[in-house]
C-alpha cells in the first residue's frame, strides 16, 4: 500500500567528473586498487523518509546498498554505466516490501548522481499527496571550489515544511537574498565561498524573515575546504529536536561519502542551536528508602537539584517525556531528601550529554549492598525515538537487582501461557543478565494496534518471574520495557517483581 512507481525518460545527467574526482572515487568502486580508472557511474543514495525504516537500495534487482538509516547517505558507489530499475525496499519484520520503484534511471558514464528518498510512509485521510513516497534525483554541484573554498548546494527534503527560504550567511548577517526554496527542489549557490570565514544558515517562513524556523548558530566550515557539500533540510524525529525546530540539516560531503564507502561515516548533522538534551529517570534501587531514611533527591554537578522526592518506581518526568536540560558533560549525584547534596551516597563518573539525544537513567542496585548484591549505581540507556509508519521497535533492559538471568518471550496475545511458553515458544532474549540492554528489536504492528503477551522467566527454566499480558503495541511506538524487582525497603507498597514499559 505504500509502494510508489515512477518512470524517468532516458536522459543522461550532465553532471562530469574531473579526472581528479575520479581519482578518488575509484577506491569506492568494487576494485581494491584506489589508483585504477574504471568506466563507472557513480551513484549513492540519501535517506530522507522521516517515518521510514532503514532500507535496502536495489539496481536491476541487485541489491547495492543496505541497511541505509534516515538522515545518513550511502558513498558514492562504483557501478556500470547503462539504465537501471531502482527499488527502495523497507526493512521490517517479515518480507521487506518494495516501497519505491524508479523504473528507466540513466546513469551516464562519470556521472556522479545523488538519489534522495523522500516522502513519508502516511497514507491516512489526512495525508498531503504531494508528500507521498518518491526518489529525487540531484546531480553533483556544477562549480568547482578551490582548496580554500567550499561549493555548496541546497536540497530542501523535509516533508514538514512548506516552501522555505534558506539564508546561507556570514555570522550574524542580514537576512537578505534567500534561496527560495521549495519542496523537494536543489539549488546551487552561484560561486564556492570562503572555507575560512565563519557562517550561519536560517531558514524562514517563504517570504517572512522574521520567522526563524532553524538556525545553526556559528558554523566553522574550515573542514570542508575544498570539498563539495549537499546540505540537505530534513525533519527532526524525536522531542528534544522538534522543541527547537521541525527541521534539522544534514552536510553530506564527497569526503564523508567515500568515508561511508568504508564504514566510516563522516556526515554532519547540525541541529538548531537551541536544541537541548533529554533524560527520563527511574528509581528501581530497592533499599535506597531504607538507607537514605526515605526518598531521595538527585542532583547535576553538584549544584543543580534535578530531581526532589524520588522514590521506588517513580519516573521523572514520565514514562513519554523527557526532562530537557543544556547539552554538555554532567556528574550527577543521589543524595538523602534533605536538601543539600553534602551527603551522597553516590556520584557518578562525568557524562557526556549530547543535544539532541534522549537518554532513559535508571537508578538500580543497593545502596547498601552484600557480596552478592549488586552495588548501587545510575545506567543510561540511549533511546532512539524515531517512529516508524510500518511497525514497533521495543528494547528490553534488566534493572531488577535481586533477580539472576532470565529469558524473555513475546508473543502474540493469547498464544501461549507461562506454564506452556517455554516448551511452544522461541525466547527472545536468553541468559539475560542484571544491568543487560537488548538494543531495539523490530516488532511487527499495524496502525490499529497488536496486541502481545511478555513473559519473563528464570534463565533455563518453566519459573515464571513475571509477565504483562495483552500489551498493546501500535506501529509506530518505541518501547523500553524494564524488568524491575520488589520495594525491599520497610513498609514498601511495590512488594513483586513486574515490568515498567516506556514509551516515545
Amino acid at each position: 500500500m505504500f509502494n510508489r512507481t515512477i518512470s524517468r525518460p532516458g536522459k543522461k545527467s550532465s553532471a562530469a567528473l574531473l579526472a581528479s574526482l575520479t581519482l578518488l572515487m575509484t577506491g569506492c568502486s568494487d576494485s581494491d586498487d584506489p589508483l585504477v580508472l574504471e568506466e563507472k557511474t557513480y551513484v549513492r543514495a540519501v535517506h530522507a523518509v522521516p517515518d521510514a525504516p532503514p532500507v535496502n537500495i536495489l539496481f536491476n534487482g541487485n541489491a547495492r546498498i543496505s541497511m541505509l538509516d534516515y538522515a545518513n547517505s550511502s558513498g558514492f558507489k562504483g557501478i556500470d554505466d547503462g539504465t537501471y530499475d531502482i527499488a527502495v525496499s523497507a526493512i521490517v519484520p517479515g518480507d521487506d516490501p518494495s516501497v519505491i520503484e524508479v523504473n528507466g534511471t540513466a546513469l551516464a558514464e562519470d556521472a556522479m548522481t545523488t538519489i534522495f528518498a523522500v516522502g513519508t510512509v502516511d497514507t491516512g485521510d489526512d495525508a498531503d499527496p504531494s508528500k507521498q513516497l518518491d526518489a529525487l534525483i540531484v546531480s553533483d554541484p556544477v562549480n568547482e571550489p578551490e582548496a580554500d573554498e567550499i561549493t555548496i548546494k541546497v536540497v530542501h527534503a523535509a516533508p514538514v515544511a512548506a516552501d522555505v527560504d534558506i539564508y546561507i550567511t556570514a555570522f550574524g548577517g542580514a537576512l537578505s537574498s534567500p534561496i527560495d526554496a521549495d519542496y523537494l527542489d536543489s539549488a546551487e549557490l552561484p560561486a564556492p565561498v570562503d572555507a575560512t570565514a565563519s557562517y550561519q544558515v536560517r531558514i524562514t517562513e517563504d517570504g517572512n524573515s522574521a520567522n526563524v524556523l532553524y538556525d545553526s548558530g556559528e558554523l566553522d566550515l574550515s573542514a570542508y575546504a575544498g570539498e563539495k557539500l549537499l546540505i540537505a533540510a530534513m525533519n527532526t524525529t524525536n522531542q528534544l529536536e522538534l522543541d527547537s525546530s521541525p527541521v534539522k540539516l544534514v552536510v553530506i560531503t564527497e569526503a564523508s561519502s567515500r568515508a561511508v564507502a568504508n564504514n566510516n561515516s563522516l556526515d554532519t548533522t547540525l541541529l538548531d542551536t537551541d536544541t537541548e538534551t533529554g533524560a527520563k529517570v527511574v528509581h528501581l534501587s530497592p533499599d535506597a528508602a531504607d538507607a537514605a531514611g526515605g526518598a531521595v533527591e538527585v542532583y547535576a554537578n553538584g549544584t543543580v537539584q534535578l530531581i526532589d522526592e524520588f522514590s521506588y518506581g517513580d519516573i521523572v518526568v514520565d514514562t513519554d517525556e523527557y526532562a530537557p536540560v543544556a547539552a554538555g558533560d554532567y556528574i550527577f549525584s543521589v543524595s538523602p531528601d534533605t536538601d543539600t547534596n553534602a551527603d551522597a551516597v553516590y556520584t557518578s563518573g562525568e557524562l557526556a550529554l549530547l543535544a539532541g539525544a534522549e537518554n532513559t537513567v535508571i537508578a538500580v542496585g543497593y545502596v547498601v549492598p552484600t557480596d552478592d548484591q549488586p552495588a548501587f549505581e545510575l545506567i543510561a540507556s540511549a533511546d532512539e525515538n524515531r517512529a516508524y509508519a510500518t511497525h514497533a521497535r521495543v528494547k528490553v533492559i534488566h534493572a531488577a537487582a535481586a533477580v539472576e538471568d532470565v529469558d524473555v518471550y513475546v508473543t502474540a496475545a493469547g498464544d501461549f501461557n507461562s506454564t506452556n511458553v517455554v516448551a511452544g515458544a522461541t525466547a527472545l532474549l536468553t541468559d539475560f543478565a542484571f544491568k543487560g540492554d537488548s538494543g531495539y528489536v523490530d516488532v511487527a504492528a499495524d496502525a490499529l494496534g497488536t496486541d502481545y503477551d511478555i513473559f519473563v522467566m528464570a534463565a533455563g527454566t518453566s519459573t515464571l518471574v513475571t509477565e504483562a499480558l495483552s500489551v498493546t503495541i501500535t506501529a509506530g511506538d518505541v518501547l523500553s520495557v524494564v524488568a524491575r524487582g520488589p520495594d525491599e525497603s520497610a513498609g514498601a507498597v511495590i512488594t513483586t517483581a513486574g515490568l515498567v514499559v516506556l514509551t516515545n
